[in-house]
């Protein structure tokens, strides 16, 4: 019995490595822009930022039930997020997103908030964060 338990853990290495080295490889090599992973290719923001954060194709931008993690901070509701673009061709990506629609529901359902503003004059801050791959290495 306890070599099958030794065997079964030695084989779960080999496995749990090689779907670890996938998944990263996955999420490396997907193309992403986060504005368009949200709004589909109808998004044509020019920067992008959530809450005080600069949003970079590469952000982890994560919900854990009603908190959002973004680059290691924690953030709580409301959230707000900033994009610079063409105002109609953002407004039409929001208005015929699926997921900004459930949203849309579930906030008139159960009285969260939802809002959209058009600012003429908005400024987002550079990414400040680093770009070099701190676990990878370019092949």
């Amino acid at each position: 019995m306890l070599q099958f338990v030794v065997r079964r853990l030695l084989f779960a290495v080999p496995t749990l490595l090689a779907v670890m080295t996938m998944v990263f490889v996955l999420v490396r090599i997907v193309p992403g822009d986060p504005a368009q992973t949200i709004l589909g290719d109808q998004a044509s923001a020019e920067a992008l930022q959530i809450m005080d954060q600069r949003v970079i194709s590469t952000s982890a931008v994560r919900c854990v039930g009603a908190t959002l993690i973004l680059q290691g901070r924690v953030y709580s509701p409301p959230y707000h997020v900033t994009a610079i673009g063409d105002p109609q061709r953002l407004t039409e990506a929001l208005d015929t997103s699926t997921g900004v629609q459930l949203y849309r529901y579930y906030a008139d359902t159960y009285g969260l908030d939802y809002g959209t503003e058009q600012l003429d004059d908005v400024r987002l801050p550079g990414y400040d964060g680093s770009l070099d791959l701190l676990h990878a290495a370019p092949a």
